[in-house]
């Protein structure tokens, strides 16, 4: 017989991994990057947090880092952590909601999404 846990006992699940991966493998791979990377992955190791976003911006056929932003699943805001863009981020301000393919290195959008869920690694602002 199955046991029900109480909120307590929940596990928060973290998409910290995922970030961390598409920083250290895709948007900013490369000795050119250490410095920035090296800050994002600090911010994250110090922010108590589960979930988080990166902000890309568009150029040409690539997306680039733009900022990392810490996301509250129960309001649905994310306040920036490090980077450039807006303070807060909420739902309606994005274009596209992107997940890390951990087997491509890559981002990929997530069709139809209009809403951050915690498989969205990524956002594109209007």
């Amino acid at each position: 017989r199955m046991r029900r846990k109480n909120s307590s006992q929940l596990k928060v699940i973290s998409n910290k991994a995922v970030i961390v991966n598409a920083v250290t493998h895709s948007l900013l791979a490369g000795s050119v990057f250490e410095a920035q990377r090296t800050r994002v992955l600090m911010a994250l190791d110090m922010y108590p947090g589960e979930t988080f976003l990166l902000l890309l911006k568009a150029s040409s056929r690539t997306f680039r880092y733009h900022g990392l932003y810490a996301l509250d699943l129960k309001t649905g805001i994310a306040l920036r952590m490090l980077g450039r863009g807006p303070e807060s981020l909420d739902d309606t301000m994005v274009t596209k909601f992107f997940k890390f393919s951990t087997k491509n290195k890559t981002m990929e959008a997530v069709p139809g999404l209009k809403s951050f869920t915690r498989m969205v690694a990524a956002v594109k602002l209007h």
